[in-house]
C-alpha cells in the first residue's frame, strides 16, 4: 500500500534497548500496513535492512550465522538485533538489581515499596516475594532503635514494617511505634489515672513523687550543706563546719546594760 509510512532510521542516540523496541514495533506495523507481512522471509529481510538505516546496516555486518541462508531470514535477523540491543536478563541479574536497590532521598516509602514490587516481579521469588521485600526494607532502615523493634516484632508483615517505618519518618517516639494502635489511642480511665501519669519518678531533691515543677523542697535550705532547693535527708554533700558567732559588747563588763553612771 502506497500510503503506508516507513519507519525512521534506527537511532543510536540514547538508550539502545528502547530505540530498538520502538523501531521494531514501527517496522512490523509498516510491514502489515504496506501489505508485505506475508511476503517471503528473504523479501522482508531485505525490507528490514533497507529501512533500518546506516547504523543498523553497520551493526548487522558483525552478525555471524550458522547457515548462510539465515542472513536472509527476517526472523533470525530480528533475533540478532534483539540479542544485541535487548539481551535477555537472567534471574541472577534481576535479583541483583532488586537487592542493590536504594531508596532515593525524596522518594516516599510507599513509592519505594511499589518500585521493589515491580523489580521483584521478574525475580521468580514466588511465595517469598512479600517477605523478601520486607527484609529489603529492614536493610534500608538506618535508625538502629527502629531496626531493633522490627527484629523483635513477632510475625512481622510487610504492611506492618512499612507502617512503622513511615511513622518513624514522622518523628514519632520509637517506643510508641511498637504499641498496638488500640493502646496508643486508649484514653485514661479517670482523672486519678491522668494525675498518676503526670507524676515524676522519685525526685532527687525531695525523694517523693510529684508533678513536674512542683517539688516541695524548692526554696528550702538544707541544714547539712546550707544550700537551697533540697531537703537535708537527701543531701549528699559534705556538711558545712559551723562556727560559734562572736558577740560584740561595747560596754564595760562591770556595767550592767541599761544602767547610767552616777557622779
Amino acid at each position: 500500500m502506497e500510503h503506508a509510512q516507513r519507519p525512521p532510521e534506527l537511532s543510536f542516540v540514547g538508550v539502545m534497548d528502547e530505540n530498538w523496541k520502538d523501531w521494531k514495533r514501527q517496522f512490523l506495523i509498516f510491514l502489515k500496513a504496506s501489505g508485505n507481512a506475508d511476503k517471503p522471509t528473504d523479501v522482508r529481510a531485505s525490507m528490514l535492512l533497507n529501512c533500518i538505516g546506516p547504523f543498523g546496516l553497520t551493526v548487522s555486518k558483525n552478525f555471524t550465522f550458522d547457515d548462510p541462508d539465515d542472513e536472509e531470514n527476517v526472523e533470525i535477523l530480528i533475533e540478532k538485533f534483539e540479542n544485541l540491543f535487548s539481551p535477555r536478563k537472567t534471574e541472577v541479574h534481576d535479583r541483583y538489581i532488586f537487592f542493590s536497590s536504594v531508596r532515593q532521598h525524596s522518594e516516599t516509602i510507599p513509592h519505594y515499596v511499589q518500585t521493589l514490587k515491580k523489580k521483584a516481579s521478574t525475580c521468580n521469588f514466588g511465595g517469598l516475594t512479600e517477605s523478601l521485600i520486607r527484609d529489603k526494607i529492614i536493610l534500608d532502615v538506618k535508625n538502629k532503635e527502629l531496626r531493633k523493634f522490627l527484629f523483635e516484632e513477632k510475625d512481622l508483615s510487610l504492611s506492618r514494617a512499612v507502617e512503622m517505618w513511615e511513622r518513624c519518618q514522622q518523628t514519632e517516639p520509637i517506643s510508641k511505634l511498637c504499641m498496638p494502635k488500640e493502646l496508643q489511642q486508649k484514653p485514661s480511665h479517670n482523672a486519678a489515672d491522668n494525675h498518676l501519669n503526670n507524676k515524676t519518678s522519685n525526685c532527687a531533691e525531695c525523694n517523693t513523687c510529684h508533678e513536674p515543677n512542683r517539688c516541695p523542697a524548692w526554696g528550702q535550705r538544707c541544714e547539712n550543706c546550707g544550700m537551697l532547693n533540697h531537703f537535708t535527708a537527701v543531701c549528699n554533700k559534705p556538711p558545712v563546719k559551723k562556727t560559734r558567732p562572736k558577740h560584740f559588747n561595747p560596754l564595760p563588763l562591770t556595767q550592767a546594760p541599761g544602767s547610767t553612771k552616777k557622779n
